[in-house]
């Protein structure tokens, strides 16, 4: 991946910045962090973040992982159009793209609607996602979603009937996606077990009871 400032000077060499721009300040809209036409000292382009203005160096790992993945991105596709070409064309390019862990350091809240970004910012671009996020999957329809596993004779791509979409986390994470039993700390039921039985309450003893009969092997 080309670093952030030489893939600046080069998009900015092509006549290609003020498209590359406008496409990566769509994707941050909703983060209040836009890329301005602003430099500091060192030459080095400065975000606009809520008011301050920081170089790329000082933004945090979630903002730096996307926007360095999508800058690189925007510097390929623009070495594909002729140099300085008046109209804006990043946006109508097609091809396909596959970014492993979508999700990497991004906040919850983006996880839920990175996907849906990228595809509004680059309508002709078929994206291939690698995420372990349950928040993203759970933005996809199952058509959408293809699983990665292995057996004895190696890789094994296969394609789930269950429906995650609109789940929460704990929900998909109980699926047949992640498989996962429980979404607790796996000592937290034997904690509770404790909890109740040295509880001065008469429910909690009741409680107590009823989990160690369920637990006995049935004949």
């Amino acid at each position: 991946m080309a670093p952030f400032t030489y893939a600046y000077l080069q998009l900015k060499s092509r006549g290609a910045f003020s498209d590359a721009r406008q496409i990566l300040n769509a994707l941050l809209i909703e983060e209040n962090l836009s890329l301005t036409e602003h430099q500091d000292g060192l030459d080095r382009p400065l975000f606009d973040n809520n008011g301050v203005l920081l170089p790329f160096n000082a933004l945090s790992d979630g903002y730096r992982a996307f926007i360095g993945w999508v800058w690189d991105l925007l510097l390929q596709m623009s070495r594909v159009l002729p140099p300085n070409s008046a109209e804006p064309q990043l946006a109508n390019l097609s091809g396909v793209v596959i970014v492993d862990e979508i999700d990497l350091f991004l906040h919850p809240a983006w996880q839920r609607r990175v996907v849906d970004q990228i595809s509004e910012a680059f309508p002709n671009i078929q994206f291939l996602f690698s995420s372990h996020s349950p928040l993203v999957a759970g933005t996809l329809e199952t058509q959408s979603i293809y699983v990665l596993d292995s057996d004895d004779s190696g890789a094994v791509i296969e394609q789930y009937n269950e429906d995650i979409f609109g789940l929460t986390a704990n929900q998909i994470l109980t699926s047949s996606y992640f498989g996962l039993s429980s979404t607790r700390a796996p000592d937290a039921p034997q904690n509770d077990l404790v909890r109740l039985a040295l509880s001065d309450k008469e429910e909690d003893h009741q409680s107590f009871l009823r989990r160690m009969v369920k637990d006995i092997p049935q004949e």
